[in-house]
């Protein structure tokens, strides 16, 4: 794919989503290590509070997911 082209972005970005999708299920499964989310909080946030997204799986926030269900169900 051509170097600063739509289509690599996208795909790097699927790509990383899966690579993090990997490591927080290796995380929440063995129940030690730090958890990667789309975005950081300027708080720690407790591990329950991280919910995968079912179009992407990338970490939210319970709070922002429904924010980012609205742009992604769009997408699709």
């Amino acid at each position: 794919m051509p170097k600063r082209s739509k289509e690599r972005k996208r795909a790097w970005a699927v790509i990383t989503a899966k690579g993090n999708n990997l490591h927080n299920t290796k995380v929440k499964e063995k129940g030690v290590g730090i958890l990667i989310p789309k975005y950081r909080q300027s708080k720690e946030q407790d591990r329950k509070k991280y919910l995968s997204c079912e179009f992407c799986r990338m970490l939210f926030v319970l709070t922002d997911l429904y924010k980012h269900h609205v742009s992604v169900s769009l997408k699709k």
